[in-house]
């Protein structure tokens, strides 16, 4: 009787299905946006953006690595190791523009030790304007045809297209051509004249500079 009694007590336990094992303890990372756009900037300015995120999740967060798609991006991530269940935080995000023109996009990718997040991406975007233009738009000085001992001046006029002052610096020529000489001075029309003249004793043959 003892033994009739105790099986089917075993038995409606071996059947009995296992407690649910809950996944508590992984974290989530959640940011206020992924995209931001800058609008427009001019050349040889910075775009720079703060990418906002909380750890929504159980466990600890960490950010694991980053990296941006091009050297003219920069990424830095608070000074922390982990982000505790419910804390916030943030990754600055810095475009050098330099001399790129137009549109402009580029990604930063986070890795994170959020399971259903491991990888994400963040996007800076906008508009680079041109900081000058110049007059003629190639920035050409063409001197054509030019006689043996004549000489001769002429000018590419730079000029800012929204009357944003800048200052010329320096000038530069790469090919160094002893029968040219160059000089900057301000435009009646506004901006500055780059002053190109041929000296009278350029020889037979063609020149050029830049």
């Amino acid at each position: 009787m003892k033994i009739k009694r105790v099986l089917p007590f075993l038995l409606a336990l071996s059947s009995f299905p296992s407690a649910p094992v809950f996944a508590g303890g992984d974290p989530g990372i959640v940011f206020d946006g992924q995209t931001y756009d800058f609008g427009t900037v001019y050349q040889d300015e910075k775009a720079t953006h703060l990418y906002k995120f909380k750890n929504e999740g159980k466990g600890d967060l960490k950010i694991l690595d980053m990296k941006t798609s091009c050297g003219c991006t920069a990424a830095k991530k608070q000074d922390k190791e982990s982000y505790g269940p419910g804390e916030e935080g943030e990754i600055e995000v810095t475009y050098s523009v330099g001399h790129a023109k137009g549109d402009a996009s580029r990604t930063v990718t986070v890795w994170t030790n959020d399971p259903k997040n491991s990888q994400l991406a963040l996007i800076i975007m906008g508009k680079v304007q041109a900081g000058y233009s110049t007059d003629p738009p190639d920035g050409y000085v063409r001197f054509d045809q030019q006689a043996l001992g004549l000489g001769g001046t002429k000018a590419v006029r730079i000029y800012s297209p929204d009357g944003k002052p800048f200052k010329v610096l320096a000038t530069k020529r790469m090919q160094s051509n002893p029968n040219i000489s160059v000089r900057t001075v301000p435009s009646s029309q506004g901006g500055f004249d780059l002053k190109v003249t041929l000296l009278k004793t350029a020889p037979v043959g063609r020149f050029a500079d830049q």
